[in-house]
Formats: structure tokens, sequence, C-alpha cells
């Protein structure tokens, strides 16, 4: 499974790349076209790639490997050593950022989902829109690493970006600011305690742990995972542990070794409360994981619109050479065995796009 805020690829989490920025150049495709790939890539992808044949041919050079790879997997990726190197570089250091997260699509375009309360929200862009430009330059076929590599600035500098909303292009100069670094925020409403948790990362667990202690004993809790695209899938699972009894299933992952389930290692603290989780059509990856680990071990009641669906994981490999090969591995599960990918979430309770909290009764 990308924040112009950007948290760090890391083994075994949903591809999820959170821009930041920082100041190098990207390495176009066009750069990269007579350059071998590493003979590490094809043995790993044919391993440890969901989507690709074992005994399937593959390309030699980076471009067309490239092409290949996106035909098959529309979340894999070749990274040469430099643009893997610029890339650790953004990671290595700490930037400021637009508050947007970027995912490939199926077809391979870059979309946008900005927050809402962050920079790039308040600058005007939209969900959905695609991204087509960085400080004037196209980013088709890039590497979503080298685009947040392209992205590169530091606090108070200025990030032009294009974006495709439909017919029409729209562009913008935004401010990048220092994110505010908390994924959990919380506010009562209506005699509820509402904690709205925007994406799953390392920090995500502790976080709402802290704001779960001022839940008062009959206060009813709801969890806003509404425009969540997922991030640290073992964060979603560490978070679905609070509320769920030892042993209860969690989640599994099916990959080409057979299906890998996650139980909770522990009774929650608060898994004698019943959530209601307000989800909706940004509700993805990781998110739809905590849902349905709640609401289908009767730990939680899903309120909203049907949830995005994107259901898979990705792992990024470093190769021998030092290049970087990131692919789908697995598909994920829930506790009651559906298919999360492609198909989504339903809620218990459907509510229209743009409903107010006091709809629910």
């Amino acid at each position: 499974m990308c924040k112009l805020k950007m948290a760090m690829l890391r083994h075994g989490l949903l591809y999820l790349l959170s821009i930041a920025t920082v100041g190098a150049t990207a390495l176009s495709a066009s750069h990269a076209a007579d350059m071998a790939v590493d003979p590490d890539a094809l043995e790993t992808l044919r391993k440890q790639g969901v989507n690709f044949p074992p005994d399937g041919a593959s390309p030699s050079t980076v471009t067309a490997f490239k092409a290949y790879l996106r035909n098959k997997d529309a979340y894999a990726d070749y990274l040469t050593r430099d643009e893997f190197l610029r890339y650790k570089q953004v990671q290595q250091e700490k930037y400021a950022g637009i508050g947007l997260e970027l995912e490939r699509d199926p077809h391979g375009a870059v979309i946008c989902y900005p927050d809402r309360l962050g920079p790039a929200g308040k600058a005007g862009v939209a969900a959905g829109d695609r991204l087509v430009a960085v400080d004037g330059q196209p980013i088709e076929g890039w590497a979503l690493p080298s685009v947040v590599a392209k992205a590169a600035g530091s606090p108070g500098s200025t990030l032009a970006i294009e974006v495709q909303r439909g017919a029409s292009r729209h562009r913008f100069s935004i401010i990048r600011t220092q994110p505010l670094g908390q994924s959990v925020s919380a506010q009562r409403q209506g005699g509820r305690l509402v904690l709205r948790i925007a994406s799953f990362t390392p920090n995500t667990r502790q976080e709402l742990e802290f704001e779960l202690l001022h839940l008062k004993p009959r206060e009813a809790l709801v969890l806003d995972l509404r425009g969540n695209r997922g991030g640290d899938l073992n964060s979603s699972i560490d978070c679905a542990m609070l509320f769920l009894n030892k042993g209860q299933a969690v989640a599994s992952v099916r990959r080409n070794d057979g299906v890998h389930p996650f139980a909770s290692a522990i009774t929650g603290r608060w898994h004698g409360r019943t959530a209601l989780l307000w989800q909706d059509a940004q509700t993805a990856s990781a998110a739809e994981v905590f849902i349905a680990a709640l609401t289908e071990n009767n730990h939680g009641t899903s309120m909203g619109r049907k949830s995005f669906g994107k259901g898979t994981e990705q792992d990024l490999f470093v190769l021998g050479s030092g290049a970087a090969l990131i692919v789908t591995t697995g598909f994920l599960v829930t506790p009651g065995g559906h298919d999360i990918d492609g198909r989504g979430i339903e809620p218990n309770k459907a509510l229209p796009a743009g409903a107010e909290l006091r709809t629910w009764r």
C-alpha cells in the first residue's frame, strides 16, 4: 500500500508511502532505460510475488521491467540503487510535508488523499485527484519513492503540484509544514467520546490507549476511521487487540506459502466495551482490518458507507546490488474468512455521505 508528510516504508507493512520532503532529484524511468535489472529481483519476484507465475519470463532492462511489474501488480515497483539511496535519504531525516497521502491505483495512476486539516486539504486538493506533476516535472513512470525524493524541501518552503480532476487540471502551491505527529485525536460530542484515527503508525496504539483512559464508565465510544487509508498493518492489529479477548482472530494474510493467521495475544483492557466504528468509502487497508477484527468478533458495530476494499500487503526487498523491489506478497482476510481486496466491508448500519453523528441512533 503516502503522506507528503512521509512515513517510512517498512518491510511487512501495507504499502502506503508518506511523502515527506527532502532535496533530491528523482531518477526518471527514461534515465534507467538501458540499465540491467538486478538478477535477485527476478528470483525474489517469483518466490514472493502473489501475482507472478514462478516460471514466467520477465524483461531484463529497468524500464521494461517496471512496466512488466505494474501490468501484473498495480502496487509493485523496482527502485534502482540510486533511487533507493535517495529514498533512504528522505527517511533518515525529518522533513516537513503537506498532509497528502498518495496511492497507486490498479491502473497505475497516483491518487491523492489529503488530510482535510492539512496544508494540501486546506489548499483545495481533493480526495481522488490524480497527481500528474511535482515542481513542474511529470511523474508518469516514477516509483512512489522517487516521487517522495522529488517532493523535497524544508519547513516553510513551497511545493508545487499539479493534479487531474475529471477533465480539468489544477495547480497548487503549498507551504510545507511540520506534521503534528499525532494519529489519534479526541473530542466529546453528544455524550460520546469520539476518537479519530487518521492512520495507523507505530505510535497509534500508545496514542489510542492514552485517549481511552479518558473514557467514562457509561460513555459511548466512537472510533472515527473515515478517510483512514491504512498504514502500518502491525499497528492496526495491535490496536484491535485492545478490544479483543485473548485468542480471538484478528486477521489472516494469504501468501504463496499458505495462510498466516493473527490472533490476539492478550485480553484487551477494553474488551468489554462495544465501539461504534465510523467508516466511509475512503477507509482502506489496515483500517479495514481493524474494523473487521472488532465487528466480526462482536466487539464493535460499524456505521457509514462501504469501505474502499484494498486488502493487499506489500513488502520491500533490498537486493544485493543495493536496488530494491516492492511487490504484493499477500491478501488480507477477515476473521470470518472474507477477502477485503476489491470487495470492501459493508457497514452494519448504512449512513449517507456527509451524515453527522447525531443521525446514528
